[in-house]
């Protein structure tokens, strides 16, 4: 038997196959190149075959064919594969069998997984189908092997490569008869959405003025107040869904680019495009589409049938462009006879470099969605909000080297069923062909990334990490709901992930699995608060070197064994109910006093912030100074928009922004220095002094760009801050702040229910600071990086920035606040990543993550926080500081934080430094890089439960000053050793 993409298929000795079909290669020859040396051995007839030994470096082998090869109808591969020691083999790391079209990888391309090949020592013969995937079958002319680890030394040898033309049904999943293809009747059935019955279908004349520009009057509600430079009607668009409008589209984005970015509009009606689209740096697409719906603004794409090249992909995204409100559908795509769809390029790519922004889009039918992986940085996307039928892959991410957000993404058949488009397929077909061949999220190398609410329903594979040649996965993953899929996340090859608050169904046969960790993976995956079921013999899986933990999850199998693992894994479950069909009894910890969710709290929380009006009023470029002031006051008893036009300005001025009122530039989406521009010197030398921009009750700034020009990296001066709150309700979207010494001040005055998304900067000495009582704060998505200085003229301004805010840098400092969410932000390079104060209560913090910090997190005085899922790392490589800690308290700490999912790598001299006498918590934690010790327990109350650590020598030391070191079910290579010449044996509580 052999296994790919969670489905089960027979090997071909087994059904009587020859060697017909098609040859790709003989293997009479030494015909293969790469890092090993092909040689000619004996096969198990005594013939010729092709071999090749490895060890712990692996091996990349490959074949080219000159003149492609045409397989005619067949849609298997087969050959015969000898293996000198399968345990060996499945201790592979990355690792792909590769087929394709284009003469070299990653295009047009079909693969597996070497290690998803059930192999035994010696001879096999293996099937691969080849139903699925972007290799055209009619001209292949590439095959690569390739694995970038072993534990030992392996020879492969192959023999009878070809292509096979096989009965379908042989490797097909049996389909459970109710629970996935029923809409009544099922346990949580997925319904069509009713949002999508008695399809509306407006038309671009039903607006007033169908050419707006300007402020656009959109027919479906927006929490965006659009302006628009340009307007696809005006170029001579006409959405009846039979013209071709790719011209028109065409001119209209090279309008707004010539102009320095900013929106295209494209009213509802359908738009046929005849070939793809390059949005160029700063230029986004909005359209008017009902949320989750195919009704408003469609892009009809009628070209590249047959084609996988992501060059011929409907959008090619450059740096900083988006998608807003548009929905993507494919009027040519359908099944064959056989149930096989037709395959196309990605619907929309990322090229250039990084932060794209996809915004409330529908995929109805595209064959791969969003394809992240063909660039060479594919990084800081900005995805949300979207829905889709994708037909092979949703979306696929890799090379992606920093912080990318994915949020709210879902995939399932209901977009194409309920779409009321034609060409609509038959249900069960569409429901069958997802079992059986779809991915939801396919990630390879991803870095840092968060995930959140993602949503797949009854595709083959809901998730899969499966690496590249670039490297693994490593993140988190929130909220995560896998529903009647094969199986809801496969391991093939990844670092380590965090699974938190997720919902795995596993449904289609016994092979039906929950998570599924496969030979060769070696990262760790940590699971808090999560529920797994399966309809299968097993939930979870794991036949890799993963160390698995689970904390207050609930694991359900409805025959055989819950949770199934190999000799070399390790697992910790606490607090944890499992149950199987076998009655078998688990090894479960008990222990109360734990850090724990609040099931009732809105963590993913975000605000429709906006103008009290829906007036505009426009200044001219240049010298901003007055007449900026003037127009904001003009709408000081209405509220409206003040509107920066693209290009650079100058402002050296305070700005009061009164009530209601929205200063904004050109780009609306995630801001990294295009569009609108402000230079300035305001504030030079009065760190403490009044701010530049200065935001009233209701008031906010979005889309803008400010620069302090004179500002210079050898020698800086000190400035006062660029924004500064006075009030309730304010608010900061999408706004780079690249050079300022100090961003965001919101702790002179008290600033209730402040909203920040999306700010990106260099924070010289302080980004964001809270304080002054605040309640009910949001800070979301913000991004600092001295990658900022790449928009100067100088890029070695870089490693200046950088030893200067690795000596003084504090991105994020929360004082005296009540109520404070910290979400998906995100600093490259502080003194003190995180600074707690005296006065901050009932803090939450999902995702945080600090790279490069000297201290990461820092706590003082009386503060209380719950962090879930934070990332620190140490690392300096401006040999600025040698204290390297990932989180210390402060003598005066009184108060008590608590880690819920916890990561930490680097280089630190003590994973946690604890002083003062308050109370830490932590919980399902990996301490990749550990220290001497690992914990230094100075003073206070400190748990450490469900830890993962890699140290191998000492763990804890300390003073006579501490209160409490509860220990409760860690993974220690060595055990917790325990200096008790420091620790008073009478104050460790180690449990069970």
């Amino acid at each position: 038997m052999m296994r790919v993409h969670g489905m089960l298929f027979v090997l071909g000795c087994a059904i009587g196959l020859g060697v017909s079909g098609v040859q790709l290669d003989d293997c009479q020859s030494v015909s293969w190149g790469g890092t090993r040396q092909a040689y000619l051995a004996e096969d198990e007839h005594g013939g010729k075959c092709l071999g090749w030994k490895a060890d712990s470096k692996g091996f990349v082998m490959h074949r080219n064919w000159k003149t492609p090869i045409n397989g005619g109808d067949a849609n298997a591969l087969v050959f015969d594969m000898y293996v000198s020691d399968e345990d060996v083999y499945y201790t592979m790391a990355e690792n792909s069998l590769e087929l394709t079209s284009s003469g070299r990888c990653d295009v047009e391309e079909t693969a597996c997984a070497l290690t998803s090949l059930e192999v035994s020592t010696g001879w096999n013969r293996v099937v691969v189908p080849l139903s699925s995937g972007g290799c055209d079958l009619s001209r292949v002319n590439y095959m690569r092997l390739y694995t970038l680890g072993l534990k030992g030394d392996l020879e492969l040898r192959l023999a009878n490569i070809r292509l096979e033309k096989m009965d379908p049904s042989l490797w097909k999943v049996e389909l459970p008869p109710d629970v996935v293809l029923s809409r009544v009747g099922a346990e949580d059935a997925e319904p069509v959405g009713e949002l999508w019955l008695n399809r509306r279908d407006p038309k671009s004349d039903s607006y007033a003025k169908p050419d707006q520009v300007g402020l656009i009057q959109t027919l479906y509600g927006s929490d965006l107040v659009v302006i628009a430079q340009a307007n696809v009607l005006g170029f001579g668009a006409k959405g009846d869904g039979v013209a071709d409008e790719t011209e028109a589209f065409q001119r209209a984005i090279a309008s707004v680019s010539s102009s320095g970015g900013g929106v295209v509009f494209v009213p509802v009606g359908r738009y046929r495009l005849s070939a793809p689209l390059t949005l160029p740096v700063g230029v986004g697409l909005i359209g008017d589409l009902e949320p989750g719906t195919a009704n408003g603004t469609i892009l009809a794409i009628c070209h590249g049938m047959g084609l996988t090249d992501p060059k011929q992909s409907a959008v090619r995204m450059s740096h900083q462009s988006a998608l807003i409100s548009l929905a993507f559908w494919y009027p040519e795509q359908k099944f064959d006879g056989q149930g096989t769809p037709i395959a196309f390029p990605a619907t929309i790519t990322q090229i250039g470099s990084e932060s794209i922004t996809l915004k409330n889009v529908t995929l109805v039918n595209s064959y791969d969605g969003i394809n992240l992986a063909s660039g060479g940085n594919n990084s800081l996307q900005h995805i949300r909000d979207v829905v889709g039928t994708c037909l092979n892959i949703g979306y696929c991410n890799d090379k992606s080297f920093d912080i990318g957000r994915i949020e709210n993404v879902s995939f399932s058949a209901v977009p194409w069923l309920a779409s009321g488009l034609p060409g609509v397929p038959d249900e069960l077909v569409l429901r069958r062909y997802l079992l059986r061949n779809a991915i939801g999220f396919k990630l390879q190398r991803i870095d840092w990334t968060y995930l959140a609410r993602l949503r797949v329903v009854g595709y083959s594979v809901g998730v899969l990490l499966c690496g590249s040649p670039s490297g693994v996965s490593n993140g988190h993953l929130m909220d995560g709901e896998f529903l009647d899929c094969h199986c809801g996340i496969r391991f093939q090859a990844a670092s380590w992930m965090m699974l938190t608050k997720c919902v795995i169904r596993a449904s289609g046969n016994e092979g039906a699995r929950a998570i599924d960790i496969m030979p060769g993976n070696r990262g760790d995956v940590l699971l808090s608060a999560s529920t797994l079921r399966s309809v299968g013999a097993n939930a979870v899986v794991n036949l890799g070197q993963s160390r698995v933990t689970m904390v207050d999850c609930r694991v359900e199998s409805k025959s055989g064994t819950a949770y199934v693992h190999g000799v070399d894994a390790k697992t910790r479950l606490l607090n944890t109910e499992l149950s199987g069909g076998d009655g078998r009894k688990y090894p479960v910890i008990q222990a109360e006093g734990l850090p724990s969710y609040s099931d009732g709290f809105n963590y993913a929380q975000r605000v429709a912030a906006g103008p009290s009006s829906r007036r505009v009023a426009s200044v001219d470029g240049g010298i901003l100074d007055d007449k900026l002031q003037q127009a904001i006051d003009g709408l000081r008893n209405t509220g409206g928009v003040v509107l920066i036009p693209a290009g650079t300005h100058t402002l050296n001025r305070r700005i009061d922004i009164w009530p209601g009122v929205e200063v904004r530039g050109t780009v609306l989406w995630a801001q990294c220095g295009q569009g609108t521009r402000i230079h300035t010197c305001f504030g030079k030398g009065d760190p403490e002094g009044d701010a530049l921009f200065n935001l009233h009750d209701a008031s906010g700034l979005r889309g803008i760009t400010v620069i302090y020009n004179e500002q210079d990296p050898a020698n800086l001066d000190e400035y006062s801050f660029t924004i500064r709150g006075n009030g309730r309700d304010i608010y900061v979207i999408n706004v780079a702040l690249p050079t300022s010494y100090n961003g965001v001040d919101f702790a002179r005055h008290r600033c209730d229910r402040h909203y920040v998304e999306y700010l990106w900067m260099a924070p010289l000495n302080i980004g964001i600071r809270i304080g002054s009582g605040s309640e009910g704060g949001i800070v979301r998505d913000c991004h600092f990086t001295p990658n900022c200085w790449c928009l100067r003229a100088n890029r070695d301004y870089w490693k200046l920035i950088y030893a200067k805010i690795m000596k003084q840098s504090r991105p994020y400092i929360v004082g005296s606040s009540r109520g404070q969410l910290l979400y998906h932000n995100f600093v490259y390079g502080a003194s003190e990543g995180l600074v707690l104060e005296d006065g901050a209560k009932d803090v939450i913090s999902i995702c945080h993550g600090v790279d490069s910090g000297n201290i990461c997190m820092s706590l003082r005085g009386d503060c209380t926080a719950l962090l879930v899922d934070s990332q620190f790392a140490n690392l300096d490589t401006s040999r600025t500081r040698n204290d390297f800690i990932y989180v210390k308290s402060e003598p005066d700490f009184s108060g008590r934080v608590d880690f819920l999912g916890f990561a930490g790598w680097g280089s630190c001299n003590n994973a946690f430094n604890f002083n003062g006498q308050g109370e830490i918590r932590i919980c399902n934690a990996l301490i990749a890089a550990a220290g001497l010790p690992m914990c230094q327990l100075n003073g206070g109350k400190a748990t450490m439960a469900s830890v993962i650590c890699g140290s191998r020598s000492l763990g804890f030391s300390g003073s006579p000053n501490a209160r409490e070191l509860r220990l409760i079910g860690n993974l220690f290579p060595k055990g917790e050793v325990i200096d008790t010449q420091s620790i008073p044996e009478s104050i460790i509580k180690r449990e069970p």
